[in-house]
């Protein structure tokens, strides 16, 4: 029962200030104990209960009522001495009536109780749920573990998509430890440089790519017309001349002098997909200071490049810019065989570079190591794509070509080649290169909104 209630209902007259007396010698806590008969009020069982009934909110003037002095009486009715040091907190009357003596700096301190336990709060059923939920999740991973580790769990699979182009590109240039510098390696002996001179024109600078021992291939653009020219290897320089070219592809086949040089591995340029690994190799003009490497991925594939005043048909795109001596350098995949020759781009402040695919390459290099010259089919048609990308629009028929001769038209719209659809011009141009002069195919047409199968046989451009 709190003291103040007490004194509102009429109950016993304060007894007024007990004097503790001296301290007892024999006292375990230092003679600074409640006097003899005295017992402290807080081990009242009822207080005991009183505190247990307080919440955290609704009782806090109850608890600022238990810290007066007044209301902490002994069981024989006398008042518990205040502790010394409350001097420092408590009204000088409270000290004075409390009997206590001046203040001092050695006082020692009063005993302490045990610390009462917090009251334990209710627990709602939202955060039972969420332990319900906790413990589940823990359960099962214990559970995954333990069947892991007996071998009950042989496979997890975790569907993820597949990463862009993009995505692919930053974890290749993240990763140092690819092995670019191991495929460089593996090339670096059969890349040469190129250096050609003409009369009245500066020294063009270039690359070449070993294609068999006494034979490289270059770009047609740093040779062509050139009057002499010279290539360095790794022991040294020594004279090259052009067997042959093709316009088509921007590509040159020279004849080396001096010993054979072993070219290096070649891969196949159709199974390369937007977003593989592309290492452009090149030679520097001085060899010894090593090759330029450009480090990216492949960004399109069959795509159309202007250089000059040619049209390049069929080319990749690489997501970073070749540099100028980069022309005829090889493009080297993450196995290390080689899928393309690099082109820099006509503009240098187009930020991307482009190869002929090595598919194309041999083909070339084969026909000109063969006759000097690059045979191709010919339809004998011009025209462009349709606005509605369903085909190549016939434009013009060239006279006794072997489109004239199969009968098509101004006017119609060219939609398969051997059942194969075709959505532009380019599509078509593709699958012709794929075949040889003399070959017959199917040109599916569209003629005013009519279907039509024509027969032509290529010839020779």
């Amino acid at each position: 029962m709190r003291g103040g209630d007490e004194d509102e209902a009429g109950g016993p007259e304060d007894p007024g200030p007990v004097d503790p007396g001296p301290p007892s010698s024999d006292s375990s806590d230092g003679g600074y104990g409640p006097p003899d008969g005295v017992e402290m009020g807080l081990r009242d069982s009822s207080f005991d209960d009183d505190l247990d009934d307080l919440d955290d909110f609704g009782d806090l003037d109850a608890l600022g009522d238990l810290d007066d002095a007044d209301h902490v009486t002994g069981r024989s009715g006398g008042r518990v001495p205040v502790h010394p040091d409350d001097r420092l907190w408590r009204h000088p009357s409270e000290v004075a009536s409390a009997g206590l003596p001046a203040a001092s700096n050695d006082a020692r301190p009063w005993p302490r109780h045990r610390p009462r336990p917090r009251p334990t709060r209710p627990v709602g059923p939202g955060q039972r749920l969420v332990a319900v939920g906790l413990s589940g999740v823990v359960g099962a991973l214990l559970t995954a573990g333990l069947l892991a580790a007996n071998g009950n769990l042989s496979r997890v699979e975790v569907a993820a998509p597949q990463p862009t182009s993009t995505s692919r590109a930053l974890d290749i240039r993240s990763s140092a430890a690819y092995g670019a510098a191991a495929l460089v390696a593996k090339v670096q002996p059969g890349v040469l440089s190129v250096q050609s001179t003409r009369v009245g024109v500066p020294t063009t600078w270039g690359s070449a790519l070993v294609v068999r021992p006494g034979h490289a291939i270059t770009a047609l653009h740093v040779v062509d017309g050139a009057s002499s020219i010279v290539v360095g290897a790794s022991d040294g320089l020594r004279t090259a001349r052009v067997v042959g070219s093709d316009a088509d592809t921007d590509l040159a086949l020279l004849a080396l002098e001096g010993p054979p040089i072993e070219p290096p591995s070649v891969g196949s340029s159709s199974a390369l997909r937007p977003g593989d690994m592309a290492v452009g190799v090149a030679a520097p003009a001085t060899s010894a200071i090593g090759p330029s490497v450009t480090v990216g991925v492949v960004s399109a594939l069959d795509r159309t490049m202007i250089l000059g005043t040619s049209v390049l048909r069929g080319v990749m795109v690489l997501d970073r810019p070749v540099p100028a001596e980069g022309a005829g350098g090889a493009l080297v995949d993450a196995s290390g065989d080689v899928v393309g020759i690099t082109l820099p781009a006509s503009d240098p402040s187009i930020q991307v570079g482009y190869a002929i695919p090595m598919d194309s390459v041999n083909d070339v290099s084969r026909q000109l190591l063969a006759s000097g010259r690059v045979s191709r089919p010919w339809l004998g048609i011009e025209g462009g794509d349709t606005s509605e990308s369903t085909g190549a629009n016939v434009r013009q028929v060239r006279p006794a070509s072997p489109a004239a001769r199969a009968g098509v038209q101004v006017g119609d719209v060219v939609t398969a080649l051997d059942s194969a659809p075709i959505r532009s011009m380019d599509d078509m141009l593709r699958l012709l290169r794929a075949h040889t002069p003399g070959d017959t195919v199917k040109l599916t047409v569209s003629r005013k909104g009519k279907p039509a199968d024509l027969l032509v046989t290529l010839a020779e451009r």
